[in-house]
């Protein structure tokens, strides 16, 4: 799935060449770019958002870097204002999204807690933290409106072999909603 994500982002409807505009929600430390630039895909502009403030501080030091090894992928221009999305994708509005103008590319690495074998007592996307799943669909919603062709990529743990009801049920939920 991933090598087909990166064979159509690197199509020239997908990649033009100034390079992609990427959202990555629940962004963390930043390896999504880190993933990005491995492949070789031009950034033209990045927003990340995250609401620890400690993976923020992480991510800014990992896109300096990132930006001197790969210059000819990372220009300035892209990772000026990495942040100016709203930290709390719960606060994302239309607004702000349509501001952004073309989206290429949404991310979403939604938290873990309620859906990995680590938490003794995961209650799925019923968990809060989990559950904002819900959020990154709301914005990969909203995103679409305004740009039909934008590619997007969901990352979780893998739960779908878990035994117990509800998360069968989650992840078909998160299959049908995802159009997988």
């Amino acid at each position: 799935m991933v090598d087909e994500l990166l064979r159509e982002c690197r199509q020239p409807r997908a990649e033009p060449a100034e390079g992609m505009v990427v959202v990555d929600l629940f962004g963390g430390i930043g390896t999504s770019l880190v993933a990005l630039m491995r492949a070789g895909i031009r950034v033209r502009k990045y927003h990340l958002c995250d609401i620890d403030p400690v993976a923020r501080d992480i991510a800014a030091a990992n896109v300096r870097r990132l930006h001197r090894r790969y210059p000819h992928l990372l220009p300035a221009s892209a990772v000026e204002n990495i942040f100016e999305l709203p930290q709390d994708v719960e606060k994302i509005d239309g607004k702000t999204l349509r501001a952004l103008g073309r989206v290429d590319l949404m991310l979403a690495a939604f938290p873990c807690q309620g859906l990995s074998r680590a938490s003794r007592h995961a209650k799925g996307l019923s968990d809060a933290r989990s559950g904002l799943f819900w959020e990154g669909v709301r914005v990969w919603k909203a995103l679409r409106r305004s740009n039909p062709l934008m590619h997007h990529l969901f990352e979780n743990v893998m739960f779908q072999d878990r035994k117990e009801a509800h998360f069968q049920r989650d992840f078909k939920t998160v299959c049908d909603i995802l159009g997988q």
